[in-house]
């Protein structure tokens, strides 16, 4: 029989005599709850080469079930939960902590710790032949020689994000599948492309055990089969498994792919007749996960439990039901669930090369190989793969080897612009697939990755929750990077945190640098200290010497069309909406890029903005002119339009040579300081004010009226004090210079005129 077992010790006996399974091969429940600790729960867990069980629980404490032994311990205690554990030899286990890696020994002593990660590390794999450890988060995979635990290679996307990747079983290729759907085969010690899986759409993906054939999972939860030996075709699509729509985790071993689907129940697939052997449910519980590894089946639930099962044990025993079942003429498709097995049509078969998206142009990904050094592979392998310098942890030193900017004096930086500049002035833009480059050199990012990830591992900034209200949510991947950019961008400056249409504009720089964050991040920075130095002067306010620079300009080409919106609208307001988002709300992002490109390549004039903004109205003062009422006019401001970018630069240069408008002036502050990230100094002359500062404000004030209004009254009352006493001081000092003579005489007066008053009184 199975048991629970409840760790309420830092050791014990795991079963009371003997390991024991039940008849269908259940061996443990394990159960970290207490009845004085009731919400601890397993965190993560892992079997080894030999069969055992390593858990994290959430109390941070790793255990190690050695089963055959019949004994459990704990490894370390009272560190943070981990969300991945792996032992990747038999003395040294690597755990996995949100974006960190920790190196432990199995005595509980931390060897290392490295915090290459910018978000959570989303997956992890080990290949024992290579001594290959793979991490991955959604934008950079790591690869670790587990004998030195140094950086063997850094795979960084800069297309879409990473959603699984998996060692090849013999150590020289790595499968990595992005969120586009699109799955690829990288060889390690080149790094060239392998091989291009063809109609890849999945979201998830397995090795078969021999290492033949790929899983691939569906966005509809279907399998997508293809065989290594030809990937330019589909070998087979099967349908869902009836009662789901997804699986959620796969995993192959010799002729059986196990899955989890989105109902919470674990599966066996026989892959050879495409039929589910079994499926497990464990009551009202949902399993979450699992670990197959040998003989031995680790199953994870909602509630925090581990069932551990013999695989070997629970195969045979579900397999010798079913065949019972047939013995007694129940028919197999209903003794066992037989999937639906599509073979692709010809119109699916092949893929031209041509038309497959390459990632040889690292456009997609990057391989960064920044040492020199060379380790041997182990003996029996011809291949070599080159190592990264611990020292060196920057992610975008190939940016720098591909322009070479740390080497360039000034002048050749100036033939180098010379020559981009003249590709523009040729095609009207830069090739799409080098723009990001191209920005980065024309802006001479300085690429601080520290900086960076200080501002960016802050999380989301508590201000954003009103900035994005407003925002239109294009995909998660997409919004999510926006979010962290702009949480970045306000810890760097707080002013920021106030700035409404922020998102909109970094969203605009997370389209043009897809997986790339920091030189997003960068961009955005060069733009708020170079081309928006003067647009916080009257925060919360627009900036007014901006907004009248356009206005002039508008004037001196055409002053019949600047009365005439002038009167029609509200003309400042409208400039003002316009130039917020740098033009991206009135031309189409196709065409804004372009535009960005001549704004990029003319940074030495950061006043040109200011031209193309009165250049967009100038240009289309036919069509307003042609209106005949000021609605027309305000809806045309409300929708983006195409532009023809080589006249639109050409009008922007005229008007500019013709300058007869006063236009504020600008000052230079590119290229942004290496190292450290300059200090943000524009801010307003007025602090910006909340509602409940202004409240408070205005109590104060409320408060220091009343008291000069008090402080008078009290003064007043004084002042009369001070008139008496003085009275009173004047008449004592007049009864002391009277004589003796005086004194008798103004007596005997008060006497007679007593004297009298007393007659009076009697006489009445």
């Amino acid at each position: 029989m199975s048991r629970t077992l409840t760790i309420s010790a830092a050791s014990g006996r795991i079963f009371s005599q003997r390991q024991a399974q039940d008849t269908k091969g259940h061996l443990l429940v394990i159960d970290f709850s207490t009845s004085t600790n009731s919400s601890t729960y397993c965190s993560s867990y892992h079997i080894n080469a030999h069969g055992d069980i390593l858990t994290s629980d959430s109390r941070g404490n790793i255990t190690h079930f050695l089963l055959r032994q019949n004994r459990y311990s704990q490894y370390i205690k009272n560190i943070s939960p981990c969300s991945y554990i792996y032992q990747t030899s038999e003395d040294t286990l690597a755990l996995i902590k949100t974006k960190e890696l920790h190196i432990y020994n199995t005595s509980g002593k931390k060897l290392n710790e490295f915090k290459q990660h910018y978000s959570s590390i989303i997956g992890v794999d080990f290949n024992v032949h290579k001594h290959l450890f793979l991490t991955y988060s959604s934008e950079i995979a790591i690869i670790w020689d587990t004998l030195t635990w140094k950086v063997v290679r850094n795979m960084r996307s800069k297309g879409n994000a990473f959603l699984c990747m998996q060692f090849y079983p013999d150590g020289n290729s790595i499968l990595t599948n992005f969120d586009d759907g699109k799955l690829y085969m990288w060889r390690l010690s080149d790094n060239k492309l392998e091989n291009q899986f063809a109609f890849s759409d999945v979201v998830r993906f397995t090795l078969s055990y021999e290492g033949d054939c790929v899983y691939g999972i569906g966005k509809k939860g279907q399998i997508i089969v293809w065989r290594i030996e030809d990937t330019s075709k589909i070998s087979q699509i099967i349908q869902t498994i009836p009662g789901t729509t997804d699986l959620v985790q796969i995993k192959s071993t010799n002729e059986k792919l196990y899955a989890i689907g989105n109902n919470g129940r674990f599966y066996a697939i026989n892959t050879k007749l495409w039929r589910v052997e079994y499926e497990l449910q464990l009551g009202l519980q949902i399993i979450q996960s699992f670990d197959v590894k040998l003989d031995k089946l680790a199953l994870g639930t909602n509630k925090g439990l581990v069932y551990v099962y013999e695989l070997n044990v629970l195969n045979e025993k579900n397999a010798l039901e079913c065949q019972q079942k047939i013995a007694h003429g129940l028919e197999e498709n209903l003794a066992y669930t037989i999937l639906n097995v599509q073979e692709p049509d010809e119109r699916e078969m092949f893929e031209e090369a041509d038309s497959q998206p390459s990632l040889m142009s690292k456009e997609d990904i990057v391989f960064t190989k920044i040492g020199r050094e060379y380790v041997k592979t182990p003996i029996g392998s011809n291949d070599t793969i080159s190592t990264i310098s611990q020292e060196n942890k920057c992610q975008h030193d190939l940016f720098k080897k591909i322009f070479g900017v740390a080497k360039m004096t000034p002048h050749e930086t100036s033939i180098k612009h010379c020559n981009l500049k003249k590709i523009f002035q040729v095609k009207g833009e830069y090739p799409e697939k080098y723009r990001g480059l191209i920005w980065r050199f024309m802006l001479q990012l300085p690429n601080n990755v520290d900086s960076f990830a200080g501002l960016y591992s802050r999380g989301t900034h508590p201000d954003l929750i009103t900035l994005f209200q407003n925002f239109k949510k294009t995909s998660q991947n997409e919004f999510s990077r926006t979010e962290r950019i702009t949480s970045a961008l306000c810890y760097w400056s707080s002013l920021l945190g106030k700035v409404d249409y922020l998102p909109q504009l970094v969203n605009s720089f997370v389209k043009v640098f897809p997986g790339d964050d920091l030189s997003a991040f960068e961009s955005v920075m060069a733009l708020i200290l170079h081309w928006m130095q003067h647009w916080f002067e009257f925060f919360p306010n627009p900036p007014v010497v901006l907004i009248e620079s356009i206005s002039n300009i508008i004037k001196f080409h055409d002053k019949e069309l600047f009365l005439r919106l002038t009167n029609w609208i509200d003309l400042n307001q409208t400039i003002w909406k316009i130039l917020r988002t740098f033009l991206n709300s009135v031309i189409a992002h196709e065409d804004w890029v372009k535009l960005m490109d001549y704004i990029f390549t003319e940074w030495q004039n950061p006043e040109t903005f200011l031209y193309a903004v009165a250049c967009f109205i100038l240009n289309n003062k036919k069509i307003l002119k042609s209106m005949t009422n000021p609605e027309d006019v305000v809806d045309f401001f409300e929708k983006t339009r195409k532009i023809n970018i080589l006249k639109f630069v050409k009008m922007i240069q005229g008007i500019q040579n013709n300058a007869g408008a006063a236009v504020v002036s600008f000052n230079v502050f590119l290229p942004i300081c290496y190292g450290q990230y300059p200090l943000f100094t524009a801010y307003p002359q007025y602090k910006i004010q909340t509602k409940e500062e202004m409240a408070e404000e205005i109590l104060r004030d409320m408060e220091e009226k009343d008291m000069v209004r008090r402080y008078n009254i009290a003064l007043q009352e004084k002042v009369k004090g001070l008139a008496k006493t003085q009275t009173d001081i004047a008449i004592r000092t007049k009864n002391l210079m009277m004589s003796d003579e005086d004194v008798i005489e103004g007596y005997h007066k008060e006497l007679l005129q007593r004297k009298a008053y007393l007659a009076n009184t009697i006489n009445n």
